[in-house]
């Protein structure tokens, strides 16, 4: 699920006004299966009531790579920054 975009205002210094783009950041987000519950109108329901992440090893994958990933995406455009996650 996509969080809304959100208008950010340098916190320290300022944006450099050639400052033109988009960062992306990619990385793992969750190892275990089924931390999360899906909304009650998802077609797919788990079969096993969720468990936080990392409390269940048989639930966990076995390297970084194959869990669930995340991504940001930073804008910069006209002087003002945007954050996606």
């Amino acid at each position: 699920q996509e969080l809304p975009c959100k208008v950010c205002t340098a916190s320290e210094g300022y944006i450099p006004e050639d400052l033109t783009g988009t960062y992306f950041r990619t990385g793992p987000a969750m190892f275990s299966a089924g931390s999360i519950v899906p909304p009650k109108t998802s077609i797919i329901q788990p079969k096993q009531p969720p468990v936080a992440d990392g409390q269940d090893t048989e639930r966990m994958v076995k390297h970084p790579f194959e869990g669930d990933g995340a991504i940001l995406a930073v804008s910069f455009s006209n002087n003002t920054v945007s954050a996606r996650f």
